[in-house]
């Protein structure tokens, strides 16, 4: 077993440069029955309105095999089984606890799914259900939604995950300030998350630590430090301006974060934009002037 960060080379939404609190874990690709790997499609992740993150296959397989409460979940027992063998469970949410046995199963349960045998018809329609996971962690009615297994998209996304070597999300909670609507003890909007969070959250594992914004300071940019990090976003760059102006969400570190077409430079991460309800949370701490207590700002 290998754990796969590829932060910086994966399209829009992909794991490593959405947020730190999700790492993958994958094995090599299997049987040739299984067909050939796409390796970027099969770590793509998906997000649930509960706050969950999954691959596509991890969403898939949690939703079809028993949604951790019936026929292929350690929670089933007797008649909740609906006939899947004792110990052949395959949670992979909230805990991939099942990953083993999917990883020793793969060519079987393909099969099974292929020829129309699993999920089984008329138990599959009342007791497994249709979660809503989309490609953006804010939920947006037009981000692109996770095909069911019964459709020959979903079909697809099961082969070439299993292909693959089932990669999936080990931590499967995305950090609670990127949430869409965490409230408060007073019912209120949650505010901004401080730079600590940030950094360790999301800019130390996307930016720091992934070949790009390290010892080597791509963009004269260094971020290998919580603090230094922070100051460094405080100094003009290579475009001639502060990275970053406390106060003002229109900071050159939010443009190249959430437009196609930033004010100076490329696009960051390079591969694409972050989920917008990270980007949002980012553009918030940075209009309410962008505290770090850690490092003695405000």
């Amino acid at each position: 077993m290998r754990r796969s960060e590829n932060h910086c080379q994966r399209p829009r939404y992909k794991l490593g440069c959405a947020l730190a609190a999700v790492a993958l874990i994958t094995v090599g690709a299997c049987a040739d029955d299984l067909g050939k790997c796409d390796p970027q499609a099969a770590s793509e992740v998906v997000y649930s309105s509960q706050g969950l993150a999954a691959t596509k296959g991890q969403a898939l397989v949690h939703d079809s095999c028993g949604q951790g409460v019936f026929c292929h979940s350690a929670a089933a027992t007797r008649a909740a089984r609906y006939g899947a063998p004792a110990g052949m469970n395959f949670d992979t949410l909230p805990s991939p606890l099942g990953w083993p046995n999917i990883i020793d199963r793969r060519d079987a349960i393909w099969k099974a799914v292929r020829n129309g045998t699993m999920p089984p018809g008329s138990i599959g329609q009342r007791k497994l259900g249709h979660t809503v996971w989309t490609v953006d962690i804010g939920l947006s009615k037009q981000a692109p939604q996770l095909p069911e297994m019964s459709t020959t998209a979903g079909k697809a996304v099961l082969r070439n995950w299993l292909a693959c070597g089932a990669p999936i999300v080990a931590a499967t909670r995305v950090p609670s300030w990127a949430q869409p609507s965490v409230l408060d003890g007073d019912g209120g909007a949650s505010g901004p998350p401080d730079w600590s969070e940030i950094f360790n959250d999301v800019v130390k594992p996307s930016c720091a630590t992934s070949g790009c914004h390290d010892v080597s300071s791509s963009g004269h940019l260094s971020m290998v430090d919580e603090c230094s990090a922070y100051n460094h976003l405080l100094e003009p760059g290579l475009c001639g301006v502060k990275r970053l102006i406390p106060g003002d969400s229109s900071s050159l570190l939010v443009s190249k974060l959430s437009a196609s077409k930033p004010s100076c430079g490329g696009v960051m991460p390079p591969t694409g934009l972050l989920p917008s309800a990270v980007v949002n949370q980012i553009a918030a701490w940075v209009e309410t002037g962008a505290p770090a207590m850690h490092c003695g700002a405000p």
